[in-house]
């Protein structure tokens, strides 16, 4: 496992659940290039957008993730897309984990949901998805944007 968490992260952004995060780790899930909405506890004004942007790929490439991201934003809610072809999910799955952590400690996520998944994870016997499970135990995602994505979740 990577650590992209060093320094001015610390250690309290890789403990527990800061923020709902619906498919975390996914029963299932189509494979495409990975689209996540991340709401924000409040909406970023221009000039934190575009920090949290540059805060976002240096943390991905850190991570080992190489393709680029391409953000789309709607009041607190971006669209983040990665340009990524995913050779080993479940590794890409705890990657991202941690960088939606990292991204945190510069503004409060609300919730992320992961666009892709096909099932919530509520019928799954190998349910790896603690942080989604946790999640869900916290009710519905917020209503927000999804960019024109049908959520499990929603």
């Amino acid at each position: 496992m990577i650590n992209v968490l060093h320094g001015e992260f610390g250690y309290a952004a890789r403990v527990g659940f800061p923020f709902r995060f619906y498919g975390a780790h996914p029963a299932d899930w189509e494979a495409a290039p990975p689209a996540y909405a991340v709401t924000f506890a409040a909406r970023p004004d221009s000039h934190q957008a575009a920090r949290l942007e540059h805060a976002f790929v240096q943390a991905i490439r850190l991570a080992g993730i190489t393709g680029g991201p391409l953000w789309v934003w709607d009041g607190a809610t971006a669209l983040v897309i990665l340009d990524e072809r995913v050779p080993d999910w479940g590794q890409f799955f705890d990657d991202i984990a941690l960088v939606l952590r990292a991204l945190h400690v510069h503004a409060a996520i609300a919730q992320v949901i992961f666009l892709h998944a096909l099932l919530t994870g509520d019928d799954d016997d190998d349910d790896d998805d603690e942080w989604g499970s946790w999640s869900r135990g916290q009710g519905a995602p917020m209503p927000g944007p999804r960019f024109g994505y049908d959520s499990v979740f929603d």
